[in-house]
């Protein structure tokens, strides 16, 4: 069984973080989108009522464990002013 890899990408500076899973962008926005119903790549709705961009990516580790899959959360510090996106 593969392992799926959560990302959270911060940029304290701007106040702005991206969330993916396996690369694959489930969003990105201000610290304070991150709730449900906010805009998103993909439908966050089905991740419960999480409220940050850390509690959003520990429900899709909840989500992906109650499926029987493993998940393991990564932090990583990036600049957002100099990034290219790839949606």
């Amino acid at each position: 069984m593969s392992e799926n890899i959560i990302t959270v990408r911060i940029d304290d500076y701007t106040e702005m973080a991206e969330v993916l899973l396996n690369n694959n962008y489930i969003m990105m926005g201000n610290f304070w989108d991150f709730h449900p119903g906010c805009y998103s790549v993909g439908n966050t709705e089905s991740y419960g009522n999480f409220r940050g961009h850390v509690s959003l990516a520990r429900a899709v580790k909840e989500n992906l464990e109650k499926q029987g899959e493993l998940a393991t959360i990564v932090t990583e510090k990036y600049d957002y002013t100099n990034k290219k996106y790839q949606l």
